[in-house]
């Protein structure tokens, strides 16, 4: 058997320090810190947070590493033994919450120690035990989760002997119980993991000890926490062993990873780990779903960044815009658990066009106006989020308010229920049918809980509803009503003894007493027992009293432990209905989403795409989705048209013009289609696309020593090998970022090698400024050219953002630069360079006008640099400026030549002429 050895595959995040930070000079310290130095030793690399009273207290190193995140004042209470003082910060226990989420967000895992008997039980110190080790991915304090974000653990590991290793990973979100793993296997293995993880996005990776690191996170981006475990939890049959006694099962047949020994390494290592955080059984994932690439659309990360569906790309000021998302433009979920499988959907869209079909038939019948859907999206309006409330109560952590919320969002559920029973289309049934089952859950708890019960267990008397036990019902009493007990307890005794000034007096130090003035002394009852002495009166004490007194004093313990016996009572039952109540979540989620999408269809004038198996794009009136929504006036709208004789486009056009969001928009139609959503459009017709590549914009990889340009060249080759005649492909200013002659030929050759290469032909947007490209689709089968409309009025231009057939003739560098702020005189000289090098106003046509056709083939050029007539122009520099290569006349010849009229003889004549050419023109 081979025990994995993959490693740290985050470069960039150093792994978790295992070691415990516990210095050996502790002889002598008290009892309760030799308890918490072993509890340290057990959180090896967590901050301990050990509850101590009413507060938690850090000591040693973990006191100065939380002191500075918190802002704690560093204290001493102890000595250790050559007479140093322990430096130690504590919080306080009722805000102890948000003291641990800022520590999280910092990247420290926090252990939690509680008191687990009362003080005083025993002696020496009170028996204290980790209950809980707080994470980034295990963290599920409510304050600091994100609703619309899932909050997904991450297990890799390599398994195999080497040369056939396969990568698994594993992906859990202990928020909700959601649980996949998957295996990736050839030499492309770590990139095709990083696509499948690009929709995850996990917040915490787990990965074996002193294990090869594997380059699986790149690009610069911060990534989550590394923590590294044993590598015998990575090991096959422990892993596989792990995976059976959660899930209760025989074999791992029923999950599909039992033929993928790489992925069940990965998972068995993240239920290890998650148990080991929680302390406890995780009874709500309760199912391991296999992640296959197959089945659904490849968006890569560098794709998700430039298409900007999950963030923004930093404007100029640095800060990213959070409304410039796809996800943002679409999301009118009313519920967390609906956003986050909104993002779900966007990350790994459909490739079945019949699911995608009935996805969009359910989107068309919410959104038909009806009155039934008003009712069912009223029952979703303040629904609280069952998912990770089920969660939670299965985990155990859950208050009592959160159960509260449970019914209520169980009692929403029986609302959308009744409401959908009218509705026809085969998704929304579906969901209908998952929607009940739960009113026994809901009646327990609103029969159990007060109205008014607490977020927090923490003064008893205020938790269990009265009726539901006698015995708890007649403590309260008791506590509510002890003056009222009093009262009568005085008046009786006035009664029976004829002492009018008799009072019932309470003391913090001798207790309740029944205090009589010296004057009544002989009429004092015998059974009562004198207490105390006052100057001008007696105290005294009766059986009746004393029995009060104990009764009273006990009642506040007997209360909470007859509130924490029911309310534990309810948890268990609550807890093993969690997968019940998670399936209805699910199905709340799914219409949430249903309902968000026709709203947002509704309000944007979005169209139900027709998708279909071909390969032809046919799109009218095609809006980006993102801009349309943050534009502050009319977004221009345009068609898009591509099949098998017309699958390449060439896009030219000015700067600032629209090109980047034509090509965006193409992209985002697809995704959004494949995902479920309508499209903003006046009609569109869209094929089935495997992937999605998006090369646009500038970017690099400093950290890593890639330039911008080398970052290019990668992504562009990414998507020259793994692209396939069903994808969809985004080349933008590809070339740009080398020198004019070098990008040119390569942004050439890469269009030859889509148009030409067997396999490939895929569905392409090019956009550039090298309008030499034009040439291509004259010479090559299934390449067209189109440009981005604009006009010039003096020294003014219009982007009229209007795409049209031809090329362009021009970019409008300066006039765009002009807008930028640059310098008038700055412009101007760049206006008389341009014009020496023949690239003026007029150079092309002889007169300013809109761009359009292309450029007349017999002028050469195509657009590039060189001078006109040789004249210099005033005040340039005595160097002459960078020219191309001259005109080869040879070459001239040649292409004039009518081969198919030519005789032999005729042919060795033009061959000697052009030898004789040729020697005249090297002599020269």
């Amino acid at each position: 058997m081979t025990e994995p050895d993959s490693g740290t595959l985050f470069p960039g995040q150093p792994p978790v320090r295992r070691e415990a930070e516990v210095p050996e000079k502790t002889v002598g310290v008290s009892p309760a810190m030799r308890q918490y130095l072993e509890l340290k030793r057990e959180a090896a690399d967590a901050l301990l947070f050990f509850r101590m009273g009413d507060f938690y207290e850090m000591f040693f190193e973990d006191a100065r590493k939380a002191a500075a995140v918190l802002d704690l004042a560093i204290t001493s209470r102890q000595k250790d033994r050559d007479g140093v003082a322990i430096p130690m910060a504590g919080v306080p226990h009722q805000a102890a919450e948000g003291y641990i989420g800022r520590l999280v967000r910092a990247g420290f895992r926090v252990a939690v120690c509680e008191q687990v008997e009362p003080a005083g039980r025993n002696r020496g110190p009170v028996r204290r035990r980790i209950t809980r080790v707080a994470t980034p991915s295990t963290y599920l304090d409510p304050s600091y989760l994100e609703g619309a974000e899932g909050a997904y653990l991450m297990a890799a590991c390599e398994h195999g002997p080497a040369g056939q290793r396969s990568l698994g990973a594993a992906w859990v979100d202990l928020s909700t119980g959601d649980f996949s793993a998957a295996e990736f296997r050839g030499a492309d293995r770590v990139r095709e993991c990083a696509e499948v993880m690009a929709g995850f996005r996990p917040r915490e990776a787990l990965t074996p000890e002193a294990a090869a690191p594997l380059p699986l996170f790149g690009g610069g981006e911060q990534g989550p926490l590394v923590t590294e475990r044993p590598g015998f939890w990575f090991d096959l049959e422990h892993a596989r062993d792990t995976l059976l006694r959660h899930f209760r099962t025989a074999s791992l047949e029923p999950f599909g990873v039992a033929d993928f020994p790489a992925a069940t390494c990965a998972a068995g290592a993240a239920i290890q780990y998650l148990t080991e955080t929680q302390r406890t059984r995780l009874t709500h994932i309760v199912t391991l779903r296999r992640v296959s690439r197959a089945g659904r659309m490849v968006i890569d990360p560098v794709t998700q960044r430039n298409l900007e569906i999950f963030r923004s790309l930093s404007p100029a000021a640095g800060e990213p815009l959070p409304e410039a998302t796809l996800v943002k433009t679409l999301d009118r979920t009313r519920t967390g658990m609906g956003a986050r499988l909104l993002r779900r959907r966007l990350a790994r869209p459909l490739l079945d066009p019949e699911a995608i079909r009935s996805r969009h038939r359910a989107v068309a019948e919410w959104g038909a106006g009806k009155s039934w859907a008003e009712e069912a999206g009223e029952a979703l309006h303040g629904c609280p989020d069952l998912e990770r409330l089920g969660s939670r109560a299965a985990l155990r952590i859950a208050g009592p308010r959160e159960y509260l919320q449970i019914a209520e969002a169980v009692g929403m559920a029986e609302r959308m229920h009744a409401a959908l029973e009218p509705a026809g289309s085969p998704v929304l049934t579906d969901l209908r049918s998952r929607l009940p089952g739960l009113a026994a859950v809901r009646d327990r708890i609103v029969r159990t809980l007060a109205e008014d019960a607490p977020a927090v267990v923490r003064e008893p008397g205020h938790l269990i509803r009265e009726g539901v036990s006698e015995e708890l019902d007649e403590l309260r009493r008791l506590r509510f009503s002890s003056r009222e007990a009093i009262r009568d307890l005085e008046g009786r005794e006035r009664v029976r003894t004829g002492i009018p000034s008799l009072r019932v007096r309470y003391n913090q130090v001798f207790g309740y007493s029944i205090e009589i003035g010296k004057g009544y002394g002989d009429r004092v009852p015998g059974h009562y027992v004198r207490r105390q002495t006052l100057v001008n009166a007696e105290r005294y004490v009766t059986e009746e009293l004393k029995d009060f007194e104990q009764r009273l004093a006990g009642a506040e313990e007997r209360i909470g432990a007859l509130e924490d016996r029911l309310f534990r009572e309810l948890t268990e039952e609550v807890a093993s209905a969690s997968a019940g109540i998670l399936r209805v979540a699910a199905a709340l989620a799914e219409a949430d989403v249903t309902a968000g999408l026709a709203l947002t269809a509704a309000h944007r004038g979005y169209v139900q795409p027709e998708v279909h198996d071909g390969f032809e794009v046919s799109v009218a009136a095609g809006r980006h989705p993102v801009v349309e929504a943050l534009a502050a006036d009319t977004f221009v709208p345009n068609d898009l048209r591509l099949d098998r004789e017309s699958f390449l486009m060439i896009l030219t056009g000015p700067n600032m013009g629209g090109k980047s969001t034509f090509l965006r928009q193409a992209a985002l139609h697809s995704i959004m289609a494949q995902a479920g959503s309508f499209v903003p459009a006046d009609s569109a017709r869209l094929p089935i696309v495997d992937r999605v590549f998006a090369r646009v914009g500038a970017s690099d990889d400093l950290a890593r020593g890639r330039s911008t340009f080398l970052t290019e060249m990668e992504e562009t080759a990414h998507i020259l090998h793994h692209a396939t005649r069903r994808s969809l492909v985004l080349l933008d200013e590809v070339g740009r970022g080398t020198a004019t002659y070098d990008g040119l030929s390569l942004a050439w050759a890469i269009v030859e090698h889509i148009a030409r290469r067997p396999g490939l032909g895929m569905k392409t947007l090019f956009a550039t400024h090298y309008h030499e490209l034009t040439a291509l689709a004259d010479a090559e089968d299934g390449v067209v050219n189109f440009h981005v409309a604009a006009r010039e009025h003096g020294e003014e231009i219009v982007f009229l953002r209007r795409v049209a057939p031809g090329g362009a003739r021009r970019s409008y560098g300066i006039q765009v630069a002009r807008l930028a702020g640059i310098p008038d005189p700055v412009v101007q000289r760049a206006r008389e360079v341009l014009d020496s090098l023949g690239e003026g106003p007029g150079e092309v046509s002889g007169e300013k006008e809109e761009e359009g056709a292309d450029p007349p083939a017999a002028s050469g050029s195509g657009g590039r640099p060189r001078r006109t007539g040789g004249r210099r122009v005033p005040g340039t520099p005595a160097a002459p400026l960078p020219q191309p290569p001259r005109a080869d006349p040879l070459r001239g010849r040649l292409r004039a030549v009518d081969l198919d009229a030519l005789t032999p003889k005729g042919a060795l004549d033009l061959l000697y002429d052009l030898r004789r050419q040729a020697e005249a023109a090297a002599d020269s």
